[in-house]
Formats: C-alpha cells, structure tokens, sequence
C-alpha cells in the first residue's frame, strides 16, 4: 500500500499532509476535551482519497439538531489548524487549506448574518440569489445597504482572525509532542481513535485546563500571543489584519509614564 501511494505522494506531501490532518485534530480534542464545542477524534488520515491528500474524523458522541456559539467558533478553529500547523512547524503554506479557508469563511458569515452571534446583534439579513447557501458567493441581498454590507464583512473577518489567533495558541503550547504525533501519523499513515488518543495523551495540551483555551479565545484583545518560536508575549492583535503590536505596560500609579515605544517599532509575529 505504502509503494503504490509514494507513487502518487511525494515526501514533501506527506509530510505537508500529516501536519496539517493532526492541526485538525488537535483542536477538535482539544475542544472536546474541555466541553469547547469541538468533537473527539476517531480516525486521522493521509492516504489520498478522492481529491482529499488526508482526512480527519471527529465524530459527537449523540445527534446534534443545533449549534451553540462555542460549537461553531471551534468548527472554525478546526478547519484553521491545518494551515497552522503548516505555518508553525514547516514554515510554509500550500494550497490545501482553500476548503477549510471556505468552510470558516461560511460559518462566520452566517453567525453574523443569521444566528445573531456577533457584536451587530440578532440581524437576519437575506443572501441575494437562489441556490443553497454553499454554492454561492456571499452576497447579501437589497435589504442590507452599503453601511451593513461593510459591518457585516468586518465582523466575519474578526471572528475569522480571532479564531486563527486561538488556533495558533493552542497548537503552539506543546510543540514536542504535536511533532511526536504528526511523525507517527507520517509512519504509520493512519492513526484511530484509541491510537490517537493515546499519543495526544502525553501532551501538554491533554490537561492545560480549560483557562488555557478559554484565555486562547478571548477576542483577541490583549493575551499570550507566540512568536514563531513559540515565545509568549503580552500583545495586542488587529482583528481584522491578524497583527501582533506589543501591549502598552501599565505603570505604578505613583510611578512615572513609560516612554511609548517609536512606532515602527518591530513587533513580534502572531501570524504570517
């Protein structure tokens, strides 16, 4: 199996593929594990199928009829942990993240648009055209005007960046033993729930506390922001551009003002 598929992978891919299934993965458990939302894992993937190089299986354990704001906040994160965990430990990106780009892209649009799970409040605001919602671009229809149109976009990218800052902060704390599972996965090609569970057991992430993530998705205001050298800094990121600024320090009351830094002072790196 493994010689008929090296004829259709390369190494690069592979290895591209099994770093980016585990970033999947590894927020979905986390989110599980913490009642964050977020499924647990039952089968991890990189045997191409169809036109997919991998997969990952996050199954809930009952029927699920809605979705709570958490629910879908770590729907996006999942589908963001590929393309950062491609970001953090290969240094590079690739094509392979335009579906899951799409899938958060649709889910932030509509909890803004149709959930009422934004800082616009309960809207509901029709999409222009016929067809289902997956097909088409996101056009909203004659009864949003160019002033909602432009807030609406804003607050789906904010919700979309924030999720990409949490993403990056969890799959950042434990670079060991996300290194140890991704190299497993690449041997063994794939990996079931037990399998999983126990490799992703040993990790830091498996008992961080559920403060840990809780602070990760905050919005992003102030936090423990990484570098890509998974150095902690207290930062402030632009939701909409995804940048990192250093946090102003508070003073001593009694204290004089620090000097504010100049401004094109270089700041750490939260994203690329």
């Amino acid at each position: 199996a493994k010689e008929g598929r090296a004829k259709r992978m390369s190494e690069k891919d592979m290895r591209n593929t099994a770093y980016h299934e585990v970033g999947h993965a590894w927020i979905s458990q986390v989110m599980h594990d913490l009642n964050k939302g977020g499924d647990p894992v039952s089968k991890i993937t990189i045997v191409p199928r169809a036109r997919a190089l991998g997969y990952t299986q996050s199954l809930p354990k009952g029927d699920r009829y809605n979705y709570t704001r958490d629910e879908l906040l770590a729907r996006i994160m999942m589908a963001m942990g590929g393309r950062v965990a491609q970001e953090i430990f290969l240094n590079t990106v690739d094509t392979g993240a335009q579906n899951d780009f799409v899938q958060a892209k649709n889910i932030a649009f509509k909890m803004v648009t149709e959930f009422g799970m934004s800082d616009l409040g309960p809207i509901s605001v029709s999409e222009g055209g016929p067809g289902p919602f997956l097909g088409r671009q996101m056009a909203m229809g004659s009864d949003a005007g160019p002033e909602l149109k432009n807030k609406i976009d804003a607050e789906w990218t904010k919700i979309v960046n924030e999720c990409y800052q949490a993403t990056r902060e969890i799959i950042a704390r434990d670079r060991d033993a996300f290194i140890r599972v991704s190299e497993e996965l690449l041997k063994k090609e794939t990996l079931l729930g037990d399998e999983w569970l126990a490799l992703y057991s040993g990790s830091e992430c498996a008992t961080c506390g559920e403060e840990v993530v809780d602070k990760a998705m905050e919005k992003c205001v102030t936090g423990d922001c990484r570098d890509e050298n998974g150095e902690a800094h207290e930062a402030i990121v632009d939701a909409a551009t995804g940048k990192v600024t250093p946090a102003p320090t508070e003073a001593p009351k009694d204290a004089p003002a620090a000097a504010e830094p100049p401004q094109d002072a270089k700041a750490p790196e939260g994203n690329k």
